[in-house]
């Protein structure tokens, strides 16, 4: 019977262990999904955030439930100990009778089914917390992926805005070249035209001098010499000359002037 009761001492010990081992993973919990508030917080991306309230709350949620069964599993151990414990006084006075001894079996054995049911309890909220911290850590690496591609995006959209700022400067100054380029060109071509026309002018003007040379040194020989015949010229720009000569009485004083 104290060798029973020294086992059942040994479970109790060993049930007040996992329960202490239980509420350091529920605080563990609790450090971790406040851990998550504070980083999702921090985020840059707030179109995110709804969700992210969303799991932390059923988080939350979760571990009230599982201090609330914590708590019932241990006002259970309390009550067990307690029987352990009147046992323990009442062992000297009591023998061994089959229902003394059926009773500690029977609390042995609900001692032993506690145990379980509190490993297993720990064990899947274990696994509910590992799933939901590997839930949140892959949303919020979803979530720096996606800040880091709009930041990337966005650099590169101010990179192409400043790119075309400045072709549009050089257009502008293109345009500015090509205008002044034609300017200039009209101006150099009005300058040619101008030029072509004066110097028409002045190869009219040599030809027509050369002419009236060649005219008036053949009318001087004449004069000079009248038997000698003089071959007039031919040329039509000279026709309105040779009228005026012949209709001018003082053709040989003019021809005389010219050569002095």
């Amino acid at each position: 019977m104290k060798l029973r009761l020294k086992e059942l001492k040994a479970d109790l010990r060993e049930e007040i262990r996992h329960n202490f081992e239980l509420q350091q993973t529920i605080d563990k919990l609790n450090e971790r999904d406040s851990e998550q508030a504070v980083r999702l917080s921090n985020g840059a991306v707030d179109s995110r955030k709804d969700y992210q309230d969303d799991s932390l709350e059923n988080a939350k949620l979760l571990i009230i439930e599982k201090e609330e069964e914590l708590r019932r599993k241990d006002e259970e151990i309390t009550q067990l100990r307690q029987k352990s414990s009147d046992l323990e006084q009442t062992i000297e006075q009591q023998s061994d009778s089959p229902e003394r001894v059926n009773k500690i079996a029977s609390l042995e054995a609900k001692i032993v089914e506690l145990v379980e049911e509190k490993t297993q309890m720990i064990s899947r909220l274990q696994s509910e917390e590992t799933a939901a911290v590997a839930e949140k850590d892959q949303r919020i690496s979803q979530l720096v992926g996606e800040l880091e591609t709009a930041q990337n995006d966005l650099r590169e959209a101010r990179n192409r805005i400043q790119e075309l700022g400045e072709k549009e400067e050089e257009i502008n100054n293109l345009h500015s070249v090509i205008a002044e380029l034609r300017s200039s060109l009209a101006t150099a071509k009005k300058e040619k035209e101008e030029s072509e026309w004066h110097l028409g002018e002045h190869k009219e003007w040599l030809s027509n001098s050369k002419e009236k040379v060649a005219y008036l040194q053949n009318q001087l020989n004449i004069l000079n010499d009248p038997d000698r015949l003089a071959v007039l010229p031919s040329s039509p720009k000279m026709r309105p000359i040779l009228e005026n000569l012949n209709a001018d009485e003082s053709a040989k004083a003019q021809v005389s002037f010219f050569f002095i």
